[in-house]
């Protein structure tokens, strides 16, 4: 290669800069966006809420309740939650974490594994769940201290009696417990790590990440607050399964986090129609306007922002007022917009009362009232009714939608969960774009606005739910529900559980009085009512009893049933006065409905309430005198068959109802279920 002169050089050289620079200013024609791993990444040195607490009250305050907290010393500091000296901290949770896949990008999804143990004690939480019995929950935990849904269901306990300090205290618990799980490569500081909200062992993660960020809220820990709900977001930011967008601006406003708001708004504008929701229209405003108050430059660009945000969404503005204690009706001077006529939107009356109930407190700063009024002026003097202004049609166009539901998504995209199968959905309402989506009422009621249930769908409302595991995604399956249910119904006297249920079902629409076909039931004393009624109870708890060790399904506890098998029948029979009182006063109430052979058959398959056989009088003295005389023998102790095992005292070596080593459970294979 010949040697370059200097003129030669820099002649080279000027060529490359002019062609870098042509490069430079042709990237530069659209607006740089920030990578999606650099915003989820989470700044673990702001995961600590005693150090947030020091700098804002002194080491000297906080110290005396750090001191209170009694944490254990532990050779490594933990990241979300400093584990207390009453914790057995070396004590195995059952979690572990698994790599499920890594993409092109190098993002990492993984998956919290169950072991054998811990398998079998999410069993003996839906039991405990299921007594309704807190004693219960602290006695499993006693046995197991890191069962995760066990910190959450007492932590949901706690508070609601008023205990806030230890309601916290299991969440921490719990988080403490996935730390220990955690992946070697699942580093929450890279933004490239996620986890499926499908997964019901992942599901936990979730909710206990949450329900924490309520508790530094509390304690006004925001910029703690605003690193954990980064991470909430972080785990899965495509589908968002608790709603983590829907608070993450308020968080982002109090820690000050302003140009990462703006960095977030840019990046996820497009995936989620964050312009179309009230918090993100609004927020992203009050953002501009303190980095334009701290640049000290105009507010031209948030107020532009501002009134698209009053144009789109003007119910917000006396909200905001009436929560804040301020008043705008001279600037608002009457204008319809404010009050419309007619009610919103559901979908779009609760993101607004959501954005109210949550951020209100931030609008409540002499400067930023003054603010907000003056743009409220300049709306409706210039801005309402201009037809012609490209907002106003924004405005108007989101309203036919979100009042027709045309289209499978409206302008608040947010509002549709657009990843799941519309077959799949055990709640069809929220697939209606005129609806609330079911992420969007799973974020409502984790976050305790009990006075927005009133936007939520019917089916919502009305449905039953556990804490632990609120509204499960469609599609998703809960496999430790499926075994208990097994445990509880199935076997050798499933079928008599599910004729039980058919029977009484049939015992509550004929007893109703003034109900189609219940003429016969009218003649019916409240006593006999109530008697029936709790016969009623009686025997369907005593074919739904769970399965025990060594025992059958529907017996009591510590009970061994001997079980008989006959040659042509469909199943064994049950060979003990237990069983044979169980069949005989299903049989007999059978008869009296109208399935048995001695009294008249029922309504044919698709005939209506009209074709349903009545009681006659005799008949219903009959039902009452038998369920009657079962509850005499109850009273009288002739069927003691249903001691409760906690009045029994076990000698030593000998086993109680959950023995873990024996207790004919076998830890479910994933493979099985797929």
């Amino acid at each position: 290669m010949e040697e370059m002169s200097v003129e030669e050089f820099e002649k080279s050289l000027q060529q490359m800069n002019q062609q870098l620079g042509t490069l430079s200013d042709a990237g530069s024609s659209s607006k740089p966006v920030a990578p999606l791993k650099q915003l989820m990444a989470v700044d673990t040195r702001f995961l600590d809420a005693d150090a947030e607490m020091k700098k804002m009250f002194g080491a000297r305050v906080v110290n005396s309740e750090i001191k209170d907290r009694r944490y254990a010393k532990v050779t490594k500091k933990a990241l979300l939650a400093q584990p207390r000296g009453t914790w057995p901290v070396r004590k195995a949770s059952g979690l572990s974490m698994e790599i499920v896949d890594t993409d092109k990008e190098n993002v990492t999804t993984f998956k919290i594994q169950h072991s054998d143990s811990y398998q079998r004690t999410q069993l003996k939480f839906l039991g405990a769940v299921a007594s309704y019995d807190p004693n219960n929950l602290v006695a499993l935990l006693r046995e197991s201290p890191f069962h995760i849904d066990t910190l959450l269901q007492l932590s949901e306990v706690s508070k609601h009696n008023g205990d806030n300090s230890l309601a916290g205290e299991f969440i921490e618990q719990a988080l403490f417990a996935f730390e220990k799980s955690f992946h070697s490569l699942f580093n929450i500081a890279s933004g490239s790590v996620r986890l499926s909200f499908m997964e019901i062992e992942n599901r936990s993660f979730f909710l206990a990440i949450h329900r924490h960020i309520q508790f530094l809220g509390r304690r006004g820990c925001w910029r703690t607050a605003f690193e954990f709900n980064k991470l909430l977001l972080s785990l899965d930011p495509v589908h968002d399964e608790l709603g983590a967008l829907l608070s993450i601006d308020f968080y982002a406003l109090k820690a000050q986090e302003y140009n990462y708001l703006k960095k977030l708004y840019e990046r996820l504008q497009a995936d989620h129609g964050l312009d179309q929701l009230p918090n993100f229209a609004y927020s992203i405003a009050m953002a501009h306007f303190h980095l334009e108050t701290a640049e000290g430059k105009d507010h031209a660009e948030s107020s532009k922002l501002l009134q698209r945000a009053i144009v789109l969404f003007p119910t917000a503005v006396p909200l905001l007022a009436d929560q804040g204690g301020f008043s705008v009706e001279s600037e608002m001077a009457y204008e319809a917009a404010f009050f419309p006529p007619t009610d919103l939107p559901k979908v779009l009356d609760l993101y607004i009362h959501l954005f109210v109930s949550r951020n209100f407190a931030l609008w409540k700063e002499p400067e930023v009232i003054t603010w907000l009024k003056s743009n409220v002026q300049t709306c409706v003097q210039t801005r309402f009714n201009n037809s012609n202004d490209p907002v106003v049609e924004e405005a108007s166009k989101m309203l036919k939608e979100l009042a027709s539901g045309t289209g499978k998504q409206t302008s608040l995209s947010y509002s549709v969960d657009g990843q799941l199968a519309l077959s799949d959905n055990p709640y069809p309402s929220t697939t209606d774009p005129r609806n609330v989506s079911l992420r969007v009422c799973r974020h409502v009621l984790v976050s305790d606005f009990n006075s927005l249930a009133r936007y939520l769908p019917q089916e919502i409302v009305t449905a039953t739910m556990h804490m632990h595991d609120p509204l499960p995604p469609a599609g998703s399956r809960n496999v430790y529900e499926e075994r208990y249910e097994a445990q509880r119904g199935g076997g050798l006297m499933g079928g008599a559980r599910d004729a039980a249920q058919t029977v009484l079902e049939e015992v509550v629409r004929r007893l109703i009085p003034g109900a189609a076909g219940a003429g016969g039931a009218a003649g019916l004393r409240e006593d006999q009512l109530r008697q029936v009624a709790e016969a009623v109870q009686m025997l369907q708890a005593r074919v739904a009893t769970g399965p025990t060790e060594g025992g059958l399904p529907g017996a009591f506890p510590g009970e061994g049933s001997e079980v008989v098998a006959t040659e042509g029948d469909e199943e064994p029979t049950l060979n003990t006065a237990e069983g044979q009182s169980v069949f005989r006063s299903l049989s007999d109430m059978m008869q009296l409905l109208g399935f048995g052979g001695r009294a008249a058959p029922g309504p044919a398959e698709g005939e209506g309430e009209e074709g349903a056989r009545t009681f006659t009088q005799e008949e219903t003295n009959e039902l009452v005198a038998a369920m009657a005389n079962t509850l005499a023998q109850q009273e009288r102790g002739d069927d003691d068959s249903g001691d409760d095992d906690e009045d029994y005292d076990y000698e030593d070596g000998e086993e109680g109802p959950y023995d873990e080593e024996n207790d004919g459970w076998e830890p479910y294979d994933p493979a099985a279920y797929q």
